[in-house]
């Protein structure tokens, strides 16, 4: 929840306290949410790299075969997908919007600002206080002290005084009425003038687009965690489309990512793929073909020892 509705200094802080801890944060059945989340929330990319992927680049063919370290993968590969993630994890990766009342020229992820139900309540508390001041101020009690001893002369200057208040209030929302009125009207019907400079924003809302940040992290270098991934997958694909978790890595790098996005990026990595996965279909087609004729010739020989039984009998 904190990566999802901070601030990004607030994510960039708790990005840096997962140093040293991320590969055992990512393993964990929970944990792995929230690495997941940093990697789809941060928009500083060069932070999340350097903390982040460099730890799980280093344990990067455990990171395809863990049952819960690979959603991390996965959502770089195939962000969101309710084929990949379960409901649970799904629900922790997309908290419940929230929204924030901020000033109109406020930076849009400043982070500053009442939520909507506090401003409720703290309006409702002001409104309360009023009524008392205003009970207080009428002396709603029914004991004098000393210094007020009722009269009739008293009471004549209360009402008075009472009267001049009315009066002046009557005559100062007058006054505003036609300040109002002389105002110029928005088509919406409201005096831009008056309205309050308040604008709804979404609390946590990231900047950077999520296929920007996929490429970002990814990257296309040498040493990138796309460049590896694919080097993985093309020299050990009949190892790992054997594994019911690693196949589906395998399966998103051959379609080129969502989006193609690891396509456009690494093409001829992609295609090295390719070929190891076709090399792997041969090898097993030739596998059974073999095992087929052992098994024919196998059963050959038993047919050939019955019949020279049957001519010894006979």
């Amino acid at each position: 929840m904190a990566l999802a509705y901070g601030t990004p200094k607030d994510r960039k802080r708790l990005v840096k306290g997962m140093k040293g801890y991320v590969w055992q944060t990512a393993e964990n059945e929970w944990g792995h949410a929230v690495v997941a989340t940093a990697l789809s929330v941060v928009d500083d990319t060069a932070l999340t790299s350097k903390v982040i992927l460099s730890e799980l680049k280093a344990k990067l063919d455990q990171l395809c075969t863990d049952r819960h370290a690979h959603h991390v993968l996965m959502q770089l590969l195939a962000p969101d997908s309710h084929r990949y993630l379960p409901p649970a994890i799904y629900e922790l990766l997309h908290p419940p919007v929230k929204t924030m009342l901020v000033a109109a020229d406020a930076p849009a992820a400043a982070g500053a600002g009442l939520d909507v139900a506090d401003d409720e309540f703290l309006d409702e508390a002001a409104g309360d206080e009023m009524k008392a001041d205003e009970a207080e101020a009428t002396g709603s009690g029914d004991g004098f002290g000393e210094d007020q001893l009722p009269n009739d002369q008293e009471n004549s200057d209360q009402q008075k005084d009472g009267q001049d208040q009315e009066q002046d209030q009557q005559g100062s929302d007058r006054a505003d009425r036609e300040e109002a009125a002389a105002e110029p009207i928005d088509d919406d019907g409201s005096n831009s003038s008056k309205q309050q400079q308040l604008v709804e924003r979404q609390l946590g809302e990231s900047k950077k687009a999520t296929d920007v940040r996929r490429r970002e992290l990814l990257e296309s270098g040498k040493d990138s965690l796309a460049a590896m991934l694919l080097q993985l997958c093309s020299e050990r694909a009949g190892e790992l489309l054997r594994n019911q978790v690693s196949a589906d890595v395998v399966v998103e790098v051959a379609r080129g990512s969502a989006g193609g996005l690891l396509w456009q990026m690494q093409q001829a990595g992609v295609e090295a793929v390719h070929a190891a996965i076709v090399q792997q279909v041969v090898q097993g087609l030739s596998s059974i073909t073999a095992a087929n004729s052992h098994k024919a010739a196998q059963q050959e020989g038993k047919q050939q020892k019955k019949r020279k039984k049957n001519e010894q009998a006979a």
